[in-house]
């Protein structure tokens, strides 16, 4: 068996296919730049993606409510 990670060249078998449904993902950091840049990704493309968690450290706690009303994260 293969480590898969001590093999540079390992990839994960992942279809990309819409039919497969959106993929679940969690953003951490999601009030900061690469945060927000990534909800953006995933608001352009619900299809793709589905936002099971967010996480932010840091004072804007109003949109990280914001962020999870619009991301319909539990």
């Amino acid at each position: 068996m293969t480590d898969a990670l001590a093999d540079p060249h390992y990839r994960p078998h992942v279809t990309g296919d819409p039919a497969d449904g959106p993929r679940d993902i969690v953003i951490l950091g999601s009030t900061g730049s690469v945060g927000t840049q990534a909800i953006d990704v995933v608001l352009r493309n619900p299809e793709r993606f589905r936002v099971t968690a967010i996480s932010a450290a840091g004072s804007r706690v109003a949109l990280l409510a914001e962020q999870a009303h619009r991301l319909g994260v539990r």
